[in-house]
């Protein structure tokens, strides 16, 4: 069941949405009891030419838009709003619910003109000149011929204020119908396919937010509110036609949008940038090393040009996510680095535990050891002292000192110190082997000779 992108499939289980619902059919009911009257003088209609971009808002098309349908309209009677007003002093937002917890869709500017469809509980659900960004999922959008525009290839497909399906980002009661036509704004992880992404668009003509009524002022006695709403709309499309287009493989992808009347300094600059971000990303899949920092340095060189707000904000997203790469990329430097030590030092430890089950206990505290015994040679009297180990004489002892009485220790097992005065002799025809000779400066007997009785 998917219902990020996909209409009326998905249920909403949040106790918000729950409420939303509540209200849509309170407003159904609302529509159908009460039409709403056609506007004024100040209102007026909105011009023929517009017919097929600004839906009708008559009783029909009020029932249409409570179901959820974006873009209805009722072919028999010229499309009406309810009037127009204008944001107030300090601005308004328009978000996607009649709630101050709703999603803020766009920021708009003092003055703004806006085209109210309907009212509910101290909030006005209006249409602005142009429309606003919202996301998509991408799995509904296909490219088209035209740069920059993508068509929606499913029947209903939802309106979201974030890249979320998740209960804060509460669809738009308008739909998207197969066929419709978006400009593409940007893309949320542009290291994924369309198809797997979340895309931003500018939202169709006749899609609408809430704004709150206190966020707004009606229009001067005598305005002609119908000729204004007409010359900004015809201002709004010829704005988006010379506003550059964004690539659907990536280029420009991001949470932002850039503005309409961007200059072609900053929006060069900007796809610069937006190229050297996806080719260190590309380096980073191929394995090889990306300079997130360099592409970060990049976008904030088009923040120096002193971009448009909506420019600035897509370009400060970009400095984010950059910081963002280059942070991952040093933790995973840091964590391989720790990962070389540790396994360094386990394989140095190993290397030290099979040394010491090949050592004796007694390496490192003696020279030798074995046990000592006697030996003649040939035409002499006088013995010599030998420690022999595992069957093999490894040294012949002296002692200059006259410290150790050596005929006493024959039998015993020692570990000697001392330092070597002479070599081993090979044996030759008239002479035996005999092993180097240690002066004895150090001597401790490890088992005792048995009691001769």
């Amino acid at each position: 069941m998917k219902i990020h992108g996909s209409p009326v499939r998905g249920r909403v289980t949040s106790f918000t949405s729950a409420l939303l619902a509540t209200a849509l059919v309170a407003a159904l009911a609302t529509a159908q009891a009460a039409p709403i009257p056609t506007p004024g003088a100040n209102a007026g209609a909105a011009p023929a030419a517009q017919n097929n971009n600004t839906p009708a808002v008559n009783n029909a098309a009020a029932n249409n838009n409570a179901a959820g349908q974006a873009g209805a309209s009722n072919s028999a009677e010229t499309p009406k709003f309810l009037r127009f007003v204008r944001a107030g002093a300090n601005g308004a937002k328009l978000r996607n619910i009649y709630d101050e917890q709703g999603v803020a869709l766009s920021e708009l500017s003092a003055g703004a003109l806006l085209a109210v469809h309907g009212e509910r509980a101290g909030w006005l659900d209006v249409e602005i000149p142009g429309g606003f960004p919202v996301w998509v999922f991408g799995e509904y959008l296909t490219p088209t011929s035209e740069s920059g525009m993508l068509q929606v290839s499913g029947n209903d497909v939802r309106m979201r204020p974030k890249p979320s399906s998740g209960a804060d980002s509460l669809p738009l009661r308008q739909l998207l119908a197969r066929g419709t036509k978006v400009k593409m704004l940007g893309r949320n992880d542009m290291s994924k396919p369309l198809g797997e992404d979340w895309v931003r668009v500018t939202a169709p003509a006749g899609t609408r937010g809430w704004v709150a009524t206190g966020q707004t002022e009606a229009l001067a006695a005598g305005t002609d509110g119908a000729t204004q709403w007409a010359a900004a709309v015809t201002a709004a499309r010829a704005a988006a036609a010379s506003a550059p287009a964004i690539a659907t493989d990536g280029a420009n992808s991001g949470g932002g949008s850039i503005a309409a009347n961007e200059t072609g300094n900053v929006t060069s600059a900007l796809a610069a940038a937006d190229k050297a971000l996806a080719a260190e990303r590309a380096k980073q899949e191929r394995g090889e090393a990306a300079n997130y920092d360099a592409v970060k340095k990049s976008y904030e060189d088009v923040l120096a040009l002193n971009p448009a707000p909506s420019t600035a904000e897509l370009v400060k997203e970009r400095i984010e996510l950059c910081a963002a790469y280059a942070d991952g990329l040093r933790l995973s430097a840091e964590l391989q680095n720790q990962k070389a030590s540790i396994d360094a030092a386990l394989r140095r430890r190993q290397e030290d535990m099979e040394k010491a089950a090949k050592s004796q206990p007694f390496d490192g505290r003696f020279d030798g050891r074995g046990f000592v015994e006697t030996a003649r040679l040939p035409g002499s009297d006088k013995p010599i002292y030998l420690v022999r180990f595992s069957g093999v004489a490894v040294a012949e002892l002296q002692c200059s000192s006259g410290r150790f009485n050596l005929a006493d220790f024959v039998g015993c097992e020692i570990g000697f110190n001392g330092r070597e005065v002479r070599g081993g002799i090979a044996s030759t025809n008239s002479a035996l082997a005999r092993p180097h000779a240690i002066d004895l400066a150090r001597l401790e007997i490890l088992t005792a000779a048995p009691v001769r009785r």
